[in-house]
């Protein structure tokens, strides 16, 4: 697997954070999950190679400008999936 991660910076509390910039239209909400598994795993990466998974992951689309927010969720055993729905924080930003 190869990727490039189009930004990666710090926060105000020194939390990675994870930008992918898009220039295609906004998905609407039933796509935002497809949308957002590239960045889950460029946290995933940032986890396994820098030590620290990243504070939140973003989509920002360019056309609007919107960003789609996410917090990253660690890897569930599928056993145990249900109880877990719900632990990702997604919420959409007029910027």
């Amino acid at each position: 697997m190869r990727g490039i991660i189009d930004r990666l910076e710090l926060d105000d509390d020194g939390e990675f954070v994870v930008t992918d910039y898009k220039t295609g239209s906004v998905p609407s909400e039933f796509w935002e999950a497809k949308s957002l598994a590239g960045v889950h795993i460029y946290a995933l990466l940032c986890e396994r190679m820098l030590g620290r998974r990243p504070a939140r992951v973003q989509l920002f689309y360019l056309s609007k400008p919107e960003a789609i927010i996410a917090t990253p969720h660690r890897p569930v055993d599928p056993r145990r999936r249900a109880a877990h729905v719900g632990h990702v924080r997604r919420h959409r930003q007029r910027l």
